[in-house]
């Protein structure tokens, strides 16, 4: 297997998984696979009997809060893994068609028997191209 089959290949896997890590609906994203977020708890100061059970549940807070983002972050870096991935593939994919584009149009003299010197542009249709696209 080539190494730009495997590379394909993981990438293809890696946006499979992670493609469902996180919601984006009307701008807000919210993770999927987290829960809920734990809520905030407060302290029972009303004796010292209440206030010593209630840092127990802060304890309790802090760890699923901990767990909570934990999660969050993991989905929301793989949700922006998938997200540079496709823009990647997107442009690989239009520079590839420029890249094309350009050499058919530097062909195209040759290609219908024109010459060089009778091509309209001499061949600069592709360079123009290329140009404006960053190529």
């Amino acid at each position: 297997m080539s190494a730009h089959v495997r590379l394909a290949a993981g990438l293809l896997l890696s946006m499979i998984t992670t493609a469902t890590a996180g919601s984006l609906t009307e701008g807000k994203w919210t993770p999927t696979a987290c829960g809920v977020e734990p809520p905030a708890v407060t302290l029972d100061l009303s004796s010292v009997g209440a206030y010593n059970r209630s840092i127990a549940a802060v304890q309790t807070w802090q760890k699923q809060t901990n767990a909570y983002s934990a999660c969050l972050i993991g989905e929301a870096n793989a949700d922006n893994g998938a997200i540079v991935a496709a823009v990647n593939a997107a442009q690989q994919r239009a520079k590839a068609g420029f890249e094309r584009i350009k050499a058919d149009a530097d062909s195209a003299p040759e290609k219908l028997g024109l010459g060089a010197g009778m091509a309209p542009e001499d061949g600069q249709a592709g360079q123009a191209l290329m140009a404006s696209h960053g190529g």
